[in-house]
């Protein structure tokens, strides 16, 4: 597999080519570097002002976003913690051709104070239904237990009611002046064979006389006041009922804070979450909850630059036993190491290879991996290299057991918050 090529432009702006040799099909990410994470609570830039932006870059642009969908192109916009991006996907050719029609609309600055209040008021039913599912609230609670108010996840992406009632028309446009300068900008191209690369060069060339004038100061970045800090868990809480909506049911998660001492190390990390779900899936304590109950049982391992969380997330729990789960899972815990055998980790780990290689064929999962990790990291200075996660493969080829169960222990040792949230 092709490894990344970067290009320079003299602009500012970068060029991600991740050439894909044969491949029929190109994902494109245009992307800001600057996303919801970037606020200030003094300032006019609230919680929720880069989501508001990308609503109100497309808002009123059918016609535009239909001539782009006739040539087959599937475009789309979404807004991270530190990005905003518009996507496209399509045929070679078809997307080189449809990626002027799609860039202007992300330097579009022509919206209605009519698509302001619009797109407000979409966004508000937005927060409405995001804010009624159960792990909306738990994984908001989380990010506010672990961080503080200076942490880019205190806030949602969405903001909230009261902070996207503040923003106001000028606000969008001078937030969209301020974090859309070349040095802030860039494009991730995969799947175009090697010999396209010149043609995207060109076409950097059409994108750069779309800006408004060289950059008018330095270039916004989250390390000015918003650098990320280590996840921090507070005090070692067994466990919390977070809130009661009178329901007989209950959804569970459980946090430990991990170090990200070892970057390279992602692979057994990786490796980590997933043995945790199958082991957990296999193990005595589990089968029970499992086959009584119909308990599922979900791990995931996540972070930032310096730190991480291990999350095991439960799904819908009878109330009333909810102390009771938590105690066999703290026994599952303590026997992890007996349940966790060679055959178990070969099986895992074939299951992680078989769903990566099909990933990595597709174009678009390479372009968004490298918008909302890869790229993430190098602006933050995590890591000089570029990895996807299958460049890991080897290495998670060779992993035995006694490997994972040195990380699992780190694991053990940690601090872990229950959360409980009552449907």
């Amino acid at each position: 597999m092709a490894e990344l090529i970067t290009y320079k432009h003299a602009s500012g702006m970068t060029l991600y080519y991740l050439p894909m040799t044969d491949s029929p099909v190109t994902a494109v990410n245009f992307f800001c570097s600057i996303g919801g994470s970037y606020f200030d609570l003094t300032q006019p830039f609230k919680p929720g002002t880069a989501h508001f932006l990308e609503h109100c870059l497309f808002g009123g642009r059918d016609a535009e976003l239909e001539a782009i969908e006739q040539l087959g192109i599937q475009v789309n916009a979404f807004t991270s913690h530190y990005t905003i991006a518009v996507t496209m996907t399509g045929m070679n050719d078809h997307v080189l051709d449809a990626a002027d029609k799609a860039f202007r609309l992300f330097f579009n600055r022509e919206f209605s104070g009519d698509v302001v209040e619009t797109e407000r008021s979409i966004i508000h039913s937005e927060i409405d239904r995001s804010n009624a599912y159960p792990w909306t609230k738990v994984s908001n609670l989380v990010d506010k237990e672990i961080g503080n108010p200076h942490h880019p996840h205190f806030y949602p992406i969405l903001g909230t009611h009261e902070t996207l009632d503040q923003i106001t028309h000028d606000n969008l446009v001078e937030y969209a002046e301020r974090i859309m300068v070349p040095s802030n900008t860039g494009l991730v191209v995969a799947g175009s064979s090697p010999e396209y690369f010149s043609k995207w060069v060109a076409k950097m060339d059409d994108l750069a006389a779309m800006f408004s004038g060289e950059d008018p100061r330095t270039p916004l970045n989250h390390r000015l006041k918003y650098a990320l800090p280590h996840l921090e868990i507070k005090d070692n809480i067994k466990f919390r009922h977070v809130e009661d909506l009178g329901s007989e049911s209950a959804y569970v998660m459980m946090v430990s804070s991990v170090s990200f001492d070892d970057y390279e190390n992602e692979a057994v990390r990786w490796t980590v979450g997933n043995t945790f779900a199958d082991t957990g899936m296999s193990s005595p304590y589990f089968k029970r909850f499992r086959d009584e109950l119909g308990i599922g049982y979900q791990v995931s391992f996540g972070g930032n630059v310096d730190s991480g969380a291990l999350a095991y997330r439960m799904n819908e729990i009878d109330r009333n036993r909810v102390d009771e789960f938590l105690n066999e899972f703290d026994s599952f815990m303590g026997s992890l190491e007996k349940h966790l055998t060679e055959e178990l980790l070969e099986k895992t780990i074939n299951s992680m290879l078989t769903q990566q290689l099909k990933a990595n064929m597709k174009p678009e999962f390479r372009a968004n991996y490298f918008i909302s990790n890869a790229h993430f990291n190098q602006i933050m200075g995590l890591t000089k290299d570029f990895r996807f996660p299958g460049f890991y493969l080897d290495k998670i080829r060779k992993l035995t057991v006694d490997d994972v169960l040195v990380e699992i222990e780190k694991i053990k040792k940690t601090p872990r918050t229950t959360f409980v949230v009552t449907k």
